[in-house]
């Protein structure tokens, strides 16, 4: 239960399997409670840190896709003039 939060499809299958398998609420309840608030506090720190340096990815990723761009643009032309 506690190990399901961390993957897409776990995360949504677990709780249904968790009740066909007939589990207890009251053993249900701390692991999804545990597992959910690692799980979330995880994803507000992973935002926090890649939010802090948006600014400098967003200027690599405007110099590779010009750079890309212009690969594309001198390969279509060369191919042409052969």
């Amino acid at each position: 239960m506690f190990f399901g939060r961390f993957t897409a499809a776990l995360r949504v299958l677990v709780p249904g399997l968790a009740g066909m398998a007939r589990m207890r609420n009251w053993v249900f309840l701390p692991y999804n409670v545990a597992g959910g608030a690692i799980w979330g506090a995880m994803m507000v720190l992973l935002g926090f840190f890649a939010g802090a340096s948006w600014k400098q990815a967003a200027r690599y990723a405007t110099q590779v896709g010009v750079a890309l761009f212009l690969i594309v643009v001198l390969t279509l032309c060369g191919a042409r003039l052969v």
